[in-house]
């Protein structure tokens, strides 16, 4: 059974108490997750069960001062973004190595999910209505992903929860007609103006 919540139901914490994390206090386990900035982890930090996504710096010094560039847009983000029960939960940040914690979600992503199980129309919907409100959280926040993929849709068990993740290409829309990415403000033109607007 998959349980949801209305469009606009954000949880009353802020991922902002995130806390900086001595990466020596976490326990990493077994890989689970690859992709172009590195790899994720199954982990323990505190007593909780986390995800581990660990960048993997470049040789070259420009790609390495980007990449960091791109993490750390990416850490704040999220940190800055009031909780919400389609919204991975950020659990803390390290700068050595650079790592973002996270919730664990033990259903894996949606891309191998659907692979692996046939699922009703009915269930469909509901998995797209999960989505909906984690955008529409997002949306409210002035924050357009920018990536929405299955790949970047994770899943809880029980209950099945559907969480919207990874912000590496997120963008913060300001008030002074720019949009904020992970590598720096970027002048918003009028076809960007209505990505909000038409939503």
């Amino acid at each position: 059974e998959i349980y949801t919540l209305s469009l606009h139901d954000a949880l009353p914490i802020s991922q902002a108490e995130a806390v900086d994390i001595d990466f020596s206090k976490v326990e990493q386990g077994k890989a689970i997750g690859e992709g172009a900035f590195g790899k994720v982890y199954h982990g323990k930090y505190d007593g909780k069960t986390v995800a581990i996504k660990l960048l993997t710096l470049p040789d070259d010094e420009n790609e390495r001062n980007k990449a960091l560039k791109l993490f750390h847009g990416e850490c704040e983000l999220m940190k800055r973004l009031p909780a919400h029960r389609h919204v991975l939960a950020v659990v803390g940040v390290c700068e050595d190595p650079p790592a973002l914690l996270t919730e664990y979600c033990e259903g894996g992503s949606m891309d191998v999910f659907i692979r692996k199980h046939a699922i009703s129309a009915r269930k469909l919907l509901l998995f797209a209505s999960d989505v909906a409100s984690g955008l529409a959280h997002l949306h409210a926040h002035g924050v357009v992903h920018r990536d929405l993929a299955a790949r970047n849709l994770l899943l809880t068990s029980k209950p099945r929860v559907l969480k919207v993740c990874d912000f590496g290409l997120a963008r913060q829309i300001t008030d002074n007609n720019t949009t904020k990415s992970a590598g720096g403000p970027v002048k918003r033109s009028e076809e960007n103006t209505s990505e909000l607007q038409s939503l």
